[in-house]
């Protein structure tokens, strides 16, 4: 196992200093996609059946979280930042 770890604090920048573009389709589906400041691009997306049933606020909290997950990941930190001291952003 990986001894990299994303802190919370880091994911809280990276998501804080993101540009992020939100898109409803359809309207019922939700997409969300933000560039972090390292350049990495990541996407997300919710929806529902029946359009009656979606809250583009929900979707786009939904989305977020996802996209926090993913933005948690070793991967989406770039080689050279690995290198660091702590192993830690």
């Amino acid at each position: 196992m990986s001894e990299i770890r994303v802190t919370k604090e880091r994911v809280d920048h990276l998501m804080g200093t993101a540009e992020k573009q939100a898109m409803v389709c359809y309207a019922k589906h939700m997409i969300l996609i933000a560039k972090l400041e390292n350049g990495f691009v990541i996407e997300t997306s919710s929806g529902c059946v029946d359009p009656k049933n979606f809250d583009e606020e929900i979707g786009e909290e939904i989305c977020t979280k996802k996209l926090e997950d993913k933005a948690s990941l070793p991967v989406s930190m770039p080689t050279s930042i690995a290198t660091a001291e702590n192993r830690s952003y």
